[in-house]
């Protein structure tokens, strides 16, 4: 089942969550969203089942987050910060291709009162 969150913008921000408690945020590439990304999502269901829980949402512009208007890092990283407090306050992010870069490192700076971890990622 889809939820969301809002941002800072007040741009909605849709996810899907895998397994409960503090776990992994899986941050898509640029042309990654849920409905069209099976590979990101077999992984949250791969990364659940072994007792990780999952956030894996449509970044912003993307799926059924496509409502935004404004699209700087800033308010990618913004975001984040509001998955973040959906996850808990405290999360992994994992970053594939473009969602890899800039995104998870800025949001471990800038989050105050939120803790998250950058696993990784494969970034282009």
């Amino acid at each position: 089942m889809t939820d969301y969150v809002t941002s800072q913008d007040g741009a909605r921000i849709a996810y899907d969550r895998v397994g409960e408690g503090p776990g992994i945020i899986l941050v898509g590439g640029a042309m990654q969203f849920r409905a069209v990304d099976p590979t990101t999502t077999d992984m949250a269901r791969l990364l659940a089942g072994r007792g990780f829980p999952v956030l894996n949402y449509d970044r912003r512009g993307r799926g059924d987050s496509a409502g935004a208007t404004s699209f700087t890092l800033q308010d990618e990283i913004n975001d984040l910060s509001a998955l973040l407090e959906a996850a808990g306050g405290e999360a992994a992010l994992y970053g594939s291709s473009s969602g890899g870069g800039d995104r998870p490192r800025g949001c471990r700076r800038g989050t105050p009162g939120q803790q998250a971890g950058v696993v990784g990622g494969a970034t282009w």
